[in-house]
């Protein structure tokens, strides 16, 4: 990659990055940590941006009710070997 100039994403200062075939373009903040903030890549309808926000936000996880028992699906469906 090599650098591309500058720029703003989301209101933050981003020093932009170019991949060396230049379909890529991805943008690291210049404040605070230097996190990836957003990947811009492809053309036309092949392109595609995604950005990265909340960073070290706190994630509450739970777990799923409608869990699906492996050792069940394996009673079900028989074994299968190769060889």
């Amino acid at each position: 990659m090599t650098v591309e100039g500058s720029g703003e994403v989301n209101g933050q200062p981003v020093v932009l990055l170019k991949s060396n075939d230049g379909t890529t373009t991805l943008a690291i903040a210049t404040t605070g940590e230097p996190y990836p903030l957003q990947v811009k890549g492809g053309e036309g309808a092949d392109s595609g941006q995604i950005d990265f926000t909340d960073w070290n936000a706190p994630v509450n996880v739970t777990a799923p009710t409608d869990v699906v028992d492996i050792g069940q699906l394996a009673e079900l469906g028989g074994s299968s070997s190769s060889g």
